[in-house]
């Protein structure tokens, strides 16, 4: 295996940081026995909730609560083989711009579409560690698909030149609880309705 190393001040850095990423609520309920050799739930029952505030002109900054979600209510009020325990963890991440003068309009549009995936690794690990302590085999969510967002217009513009996909990961929206506040709506831009020229009879 081939290893290579680099300095940290030689990549680039993303000009959205997160500033600080905390678990706000862990709440777990064991439905039977634990058991390490039994089979976690069906991440098809799993419900994904996320909010996020407006944009705080003093700490420049804005919040991310991602929040996932198991219980018998969701799941259909099965408690058989297919769900051994019931849980709620909500993650509280906070993003700030951290290159440059970015526009608050596009900033805010990339916390609402970006930010809960780079949530996600974080829920993730915490979700895995937190059924393994609880006695249950590591409970794994699956991998997503991320989105591609620019906050940057260059970037935003290179990234159509290069054919690059922007709209990745939607089947997620499907699976989302919407709580306080709505994803901000994507800008699509319609495509003016042009008449096709009409053609003046011959004399």
């Amino acid at each position: 295996m081939k290893e290579t190393k680099r300095q940290l001040s030689e990549l680039n850095t993303h000009p959205v940081q997160l500033r600080r990423v905390v678990p706000v609520v862990i709440q777990f309920r064991s439905l039977q026995e634990p058991n390490p050799e039994y089979p976690g739930p069906n991440p098809e029952q799993i419900l994904v909730s996320l909010s996020h505030t407006e944009y705080d002109e003093t700490r420049k900054s804005m919040y991310v609560i991602l929040g996932v979600g198991l219980s018998r209510s969701a799941a259909g009020g099965t408690v058989g083989p297919t769900l051994p325990y019931e849980f709620r963890v909500e993650m509280l991440g906070e993003f700030t711009p951290a290159a440059g003068e970015i526009p608050k309009e596009r900033f805010t549009e990339w916390v609402g579409r970006i930010a809960p995936f780079i949530l996600f690794p974080y829920m993730r690990a915490l979700l895995s560690e937190i059924t393994g302590r609880c006695g249950f085999r590591p409970f794994d969510l699956p991998l997503l698909v991320l989105p591609t967002r620019s906050v940057l217009p260059a970037e935003s513009e290179s990234a159509a030149k290069e054919g690059r996909p922007e709209g990745a990961g939607k089947d997620l929206s499907k699976k989302l609880k919407k709580r306080s506040k709505r994803w901000p709506a994507s800008p699509t831009t319609k495509p003016s309705a042009k008449k096709a020229p009409t053609r003046k009879p011959s004399p």
